[in-house]
């Protein structure tokens, strides 16, 4: 997905924040069986992508 985001001159997140900034909050949620994970929370997380 970020390959062909770069293939389109699109600006893509790197694999390192994608990990950051989405997966591991959804990992904290689901160890720790925090808030269920609502589609608009990981849709906010990916807004915040730098």
């Amino acid at each position: 997905m970020l390959d062909r985001a770069r293939e389109r001159d699109e600006e893509a997140p790197g694999a390192p924040a994608v990990l950051d900034h989405v997966l591991a909050p959804m990992y904290i949620r689901v160890l720790f069986g925090l808030v269920p994970l609502a589609p608009d929370h990981i849709d906010g997380l990916v807004d915040r992508l730098p």
